[in-house]
């Protein structure tokens, strides 16, 4: 069994630049954590006056937007990954953080992010 894990992440320009991130694989008995990849970052225009993040991934006075596609392949019937499989872990939880949101946010509470999703191997 091999999942492709996409992750998109959306940064504001004013913010401090993105890193790229390790993905935890987790359950109640086991975790371990990867790599992802970036394999693009695309300039969001939500409205006319937004310029363009330029330079890319770096913080700048625009109100432009980000967005940071993330990847990482995932085989679990290999590797250190294949314990999931072999224990009969039914529910993994894939989880993606950051220590730090943007504080020029107004729709949110600044502080840390984390992202959560579950698959069910069963």
């Amino acid at each position: 069994m091999e999942y492709e894990v996409t992750i998109v992440a959306y940064r504001d320009c004013r913010g401090t630049p993105m890193s790229v991130y390790d993905l935890t694989i987790y359950n109640d008995s086991f975790s371990t954590t990867t790599k992802t990849t970036r394999i693009k970052i695309e300039d969001i225009l939500t409205y006319c006056k937004n310029k363009p993040c330029t330079p890319s991934n770096t913080s700048v006075s625009s109100e432009g937007m980000e967005a940071h596609y993330l990847v990482d392949t995932i085989d679990f019937n290999s590797g250190i990954f294949k314990k999931f499989i072999s224990k009969n872990y039914c529910q993994v939880y894939f989880a993606l953080s950051s220590c730090c949101r943007n504080g020029a946010l107004t729709t949110i509470s600044p502080g840390n992010l984390f992202v959560e999703s579950m698959l069910n191997l069963c």
